[in-house]
């Protein structure tokens, strides 16, 4: 059932971040050609003016925001969604995506005679894949949009807003008068704000996740038992995820490890980090332990990378932990 909020009602969770509308091109004839590049590097690359088949398209819907929205929703929290979109079709296909959800839908911001955002996805049969993305309206969003002030919500969810770094500490600053749990996945503009930004933005967070090459840039460590030490403040939870190797997690007292499952290969990879952020922050709100939580983080993005779309493979439910023995996980001493 689709809940109707207004403003003032209590969400369990409200995800702000990015919409876009995807299209996946899948080739299984196509072939990539190796080069070098100026620096002399390999790269694969696809001959300009070729005629390409395409034996597959899927039409998805995408962007921080409304991904993580889904998981939530899925996990049977009540969660509403904000993020920016155009007044057409894929505006309306990333809104009938997320009420199909359970989602609510109240505070999603359209921009009337603005395009959404829209990525196209080509992919061989290798995997490999190349993305073309126009951004739309979905990096636009502001404090108009947002009016977080106004917003209920026992955890806000906060993904990339296209470096807007002023409008994320106002939206953290409100949802902490609120009296709000902030999980906050940055993405690469963010980061680019640095160390020095971060250290006074984390202490007021819940949990703040990224990937090992975002860490290692951010706090220009190159262990990740350092990361995870420099990223932990205040009463945060630091995460950190390594691709196929798996995730780690440190709360101040407990480091953990959870690996991934390698004989798990995946068709397509977009999603992967929202469905684990969000699986593993939906984890943590039911009470999971930390190590659980990353096992549920981990089983989303697994189920996601074996469908193409962001939102297709998105599970079902929240998993009880007797599925979740399937993965191994031990403590790790900082």
């Amino acid at each position: 059932m689709h809940l109707v909020l207004q403003y003032g009602c209590m969400y369990d969770i409200v995800t702000i971040g990015s919409a876009v509308r995807d299209v996946f091109l899948i080739s299984h004839t196509a072939k990539s050609l190796e080069t070098k590049d100026d620096h002399n590097r390999s790269v694969k690359c696809i001959e300009l003016g070729d005629k390409i088949e395409a034996d597959e398209i899927h039409f998805s819907t995408g962007g921080g925001a409304t991904n993580a929205a889904v998981t939530f929703a899925r996990f049977g929290f009540h969660t509403s969604a904000i993020a920016k979109v155009g007044n057409d079709d894929s505006g309306n296909a990333v809104i009938q995506d997320l009420r199909t959800a359970g989602v609510n839908t109240t505070h999603m911001a359209v921009n009337r005679g603005s395009m959404t955002g829209y990525s196209t996805l080509f992919t061989v049969k290798s995997g490999e894949r190349t993305v073309i993305v126009h951004r739309g309206v979905s990096t636009d969003l502001t404090k108009r949009d947002v009016n977080s002030r106004k917003i209920k919500a026992k955890w806000v969810y906060l993904t990339s807003l296209g470096g807007n770094m002023k409008l994320i500490e106002e939206i953290i600053s409100n949802a902490l008068k609120n009296g709000s749990n902030i999980a906050f996945n940055p993405g690469s503009l963010e980061l680019e704000s640095g160390m020095r930004i971060f250290s006074r933005i984390i202490p007021h967070l819940a949990v703040i996740n990224m990937n090992r090459e975002e860490a290692a840039d951010l706090t220009k460590q190159d262990d990740v038992k350092n990361m995870l030490k420099t990223l932990q403040l205040g009463s945060a939870i630091a995460i950190i995820t390594d691709g196929s190797k798996g995730s780690y997690a440190y709360d101040g007292k407990e480091a953990v490890f959870v690996r991934a499952r390698p004989e798990i290969k995946g068709i397509s990879r977009t999603g992967a980090g929202d469905a684990f952020g969000s699986g593993t922050v939906g984890a943590l709100m039911k009470g999971y332990t930390l190590k659980d939580a990353l096992k549920v983080g981990t089983l989303n993005a697994e189920s996601v990378i074996q469908e193409h779309g962001a939102k297709n493979g998105i599970l079902k439910r929240l998993p009880n932990k007797r599925r979740l023995s399937i993965f191994t996980a031990r403590e790790i001493r900082l």
